[in-house]
């Protein structure tokens, strides 16, 4: 650990060397880059994250971050002993927090994070996807669940800025492997319910990402009422049992279940009596739901394919 309370090696690319990249140590940067005053001094701040003590420079964090600044301009005993506590989050969180406040780490290299974050759809990247990708080395952030920590860290921090910055990062990265990587990256792999994304962003500040989930599952829900159907038998009847059963929870769910419900509502054709009579949970499940949106799925086309929301389109 250096005095940031950062691991003491980075694949920083070095300014100086036009062939590549070097391994840097943070003590290398802050000498490079920091005030020699500065450079002079001891760390003067502790951050207990979890069980973890980091040391860092009041100066620099008070300047990327006014919640920190605020917090240690009042006569408090954050003030009087230099020292914040976050006890209920974790420090490999808070290593990103740094890194994206760290005056000394370039747009690009933040950005470059979401380079190599794997789709929540499909979990962490095996060794065969790295290949097939053409990715290089071990990323960052191995999971989404660690993004999605570190844009509730950033909220907490009041960090609005970042939060949409990083939220929009996000949901592009997730439209792009939408869109662009097929599901059999690296290898066979067993499709997971899609409702599994939606349960692990649902409870973040993350609207942008929310919306992409939204919007592919739309997709996605036409084309299993419509695969149901006696229209096609290009699909795997135990793949599609799975994808029912997600189509299901996406109706019933207590953020986005009405919003999906009057997607679908709004494509195929349910008898007017059932929809009089039965409300959304009851009709979603009742045992007869998946015949009821077989027949439905014989009304409608092949759905068109996920395309990016527009709120997203540079």
């Amino acid at each position: 650990m250096d005095a940031y309370g950062l691991e003491t090696k980075s694949n920083r690319p070095h300014n100086g060397n036009s062939g590549g990249s070097l391994e840097r140590s943070s003590k290398e940067i802050i000498e490079e880059l920091t005030p020699k005053l500065l450079q002079s001094a001891e760390p003067d701040l502790t951050i207990v994250v979890g069980s973890e003590e980091f040391h860092h420079y009041k100066q620099i964090l008070c300047q990327a971050c006014p919640f920190i600044d605020t917090a240690l301009a009042n006569e408090m005993k954050e003030s009087t002993e230099s020292c914040l506590l976050f006890p209920d989050r974790k420090p490999n969180v808070w290593r990103l927090v740094y890194l994206m406040l760290d005056p000394f780490v370039s747009e690009e290299e933040k950005d470059g994070l979401f380079k190599s974050l794997p789709n929540p759809l499909y979990g962490p990247f095996t060794a065969g996807d790295v290949r097939a990708l053409g990715l290089e080395g071990e990323p960052a952030l191995k999971t989404t669940s660690e993004l999605l920590e570190l844009l509730s860290f950033l909220d907490y921090l009041d960090m609005e800025s970042l939060v949409k910055q990083y939220d929009r990062q996000l949901a592009k990265h997730l439209v792009y492997y939408h869109i662009n990587v097929p599901l059999w990256v690296g290898g066979p792999r067993v499709h997971p319910s899609g409702y599994v994304s939606w349960l692990i962003c649902k409870s973040y500040p993350c609207p942008l990402t929310l919306k992409v989930i939204k919007e592919r599952y739309k997709v996605e829900m036409l084309l299993v009422a419509f695969e149901l159907s006696s229209q096609t038998k290009n699909c795997r009847l135990s793949t599609l049992v799975c994808r029912f059963d997600s189509v299901t929870k996406f109706l019933l769910d207590d953020q986005c279940g009405e919003e999906m419900w009057q997607h679908l509502l709004s494509h195929v054709d349910f008898p007017d009596e059932l929809l009089d009579n039965e409300s959304r949970e009851e009709l979603v499940d009742d045992p007869c739901f998946k015949s009821l949106l077989e027949m439905a799925g014989r009304s409608i086309g092949k759905p068109a394919n996920f395309e990016c929301p527009a709120e997203l389109q540079d």
